[in-house]
């Protein structure tokens, strides 16, 4: 499997599991990057900006393919 592969079979699991990529825009509420839903406390509020959690920066550092090499 070459490294172009891993890292589109790394993106389609994450869009699976319901990340979502925020590419650069010059004034997007948040930096670019990969965000998941972020699990709450039982009685926590939650606000827009606190609902995804940002796990990294770009698709090359999405670590499934860990676990897709054999």
């Amino acid at each position: 499997m070459t490294k172009e592969q891993i890292i589109h079979n790394s993106k389609i699991i994450a869009e699976y599991l319901g990340w979502k990529y925020q590419p650069f825009e010059k004034d997007a509420p948040k930096p670019a990057g990969w965000y998941k839903p972020r699990q709450f406390k039982k009685g926590e509020v939650i606000t827009n900006d606190q609902f995804w959690e940002k796990v990294c920066r770009n698709h090359k550092q999405l670590r499934f393919y860990d676990s897709l090499i054999a």
